[in-house]
Order: C-alpha cells, then sequence, then structure tokens
C-alpha cells in the first residue's frame, strides 16, 4: 500500500518519467543530499560513473557539481502477501521488515469461524502482521497488523515504493491507496 507523493507523481508525469527500479540508481541517488549542489570530485566513482550513464533525468549536473532532482515516489505504509496457507502467507510476509504494516492475506473458500483461530494466527498476531480471510462469500479481517516501527531510513524503502508505483502505473500486480486500520 503506497502512500503517493502526489506532488511528485505530477512532476514525473509532466516529464514523462516512472519509476526507478534500478537498486545501483537509487544507491547513487541516496548518496546526494536532496535539492544540494554537490561537488562530483566528492562522490563515489561508481556512484556518479552511475548518474552520469543512467541518473540524468534525476539530477542536474554539470562539469564541477551535481544537484538531485529526485525525490522518493511515496511511502509504503503496509505490504500484504495473500496464500491459500494463513501460515504460509505470514511467513512470506514476516520476511519484511516491521518498518511496514504487514498484512497476511488468507485466501479461503470458507468463511474463519467467528471464535476459533488457527494457531498461525496468533503466531503472526505475536509477530505484529494483520491476518484477513478472503474468499468468495467476501472479506473479514481477524486481526489488525501492529503499527509500524520507525526504523532506520534506507535506500530499500525507496525501492519498494518505486517498485508499487511501477506496479500502480502498470496495473501488473495489486498496490493499495494509504488506509488506516479500525
Amino acid at each position: 500500500m503506497l502512500e503517493l507523493n502526489q506532488d511528485e507523481h505530477a512532476d514525473r508525469r509532466q516529464r514523462g518519467l516512472g519509476a526507478v527500479s534500478s537498486t545501483g540508481l537509487l544507491h547513487a541517488l541516496w548518496s546526494l543530499p536532496a535539492g544540494i549542489t554537490f561537488p562530483r570530485s566528492a562522490l563515489d566513482p561508481l556512484d556518479l560513473a552511475t548518474l552520469t550513464e543512467i541518473g540524468q533525468s534525476w539530477v542536474d549536473l554539470d562539469e564541477i557539481s551535481i544537484t538531485r532532482r529526485y525525490r522518493p515516489i511515496g511511502t509504503v505504509e503496509l505490504v500484504a502477501v495473500a496464500h491459500s496457507s494463513l501460515a504460509q502467507a505470514a511467513a512470506r510476509v514476516g520476511e519484511h521488515p516491521a518498518s511496514f504494516q504487514r498484512l497476511a492475506v488468507w485466501l479461503t473458500s470458507r468463511r474463519p469461524p467467528a471464535t476459533k483461530r488457527p494457531p498461525s494466527f496468533e503466531t503472526a498476531q505475536a509477530r505484529g502482521i494483520g491476518v484477513a480471510a478472503v474468499g468468495d462469500w467476501g472479506c473479514s479481517v481477524l486481526g489488525a497488523p501492529a503499527a509500524k516501527v520507525a526504523g532506520r531510513p534506507a535506500v530499500y524503502r525507496w525501492w519498494l515504493a518505486e517498485l508499487a508505483y511501477r506496479n500502480w502505473l502498470t496495473q501488473t500486480a495489486p498496490t493499495g491507496l494509504a488506509a488506516t486500520w479500525a
């Protein structure tokens, strides 16, 4: 679930740019302060080469300096994984850090009972993973995900947001809008 930076989205549309899915380019962009002119000589040679070769839409550069134009497209608020096995869905979404809300989507043909929950439900909830059951009968939120943990900023967050943005633009995979859990 991506909370989209509407200004950045509008700017990219105007400039004809999409998502940045190259981890090398994102790493190079991460090494620059946003909107501040920075001497090229202070950059790591690999980052400078990356920015010069494939990052020109995301930076302003001349012979002496470079300025990052790139802004993160948004923030991933929630990561969800769907599977017919609740244990599998919880295990796979649990591979993502708690810096995102995490939701195991249990694909089941039967509506889960109101009181008796499978053991994997308790395990998921103990790890801060929310659980929703989905089937032809509808959808039921069995347990809300824990609040995300602030964590350390990292280029991984940019990358995940860019992948969600790419999917949203191409509609190749589910991407939701930010929501809150009641």
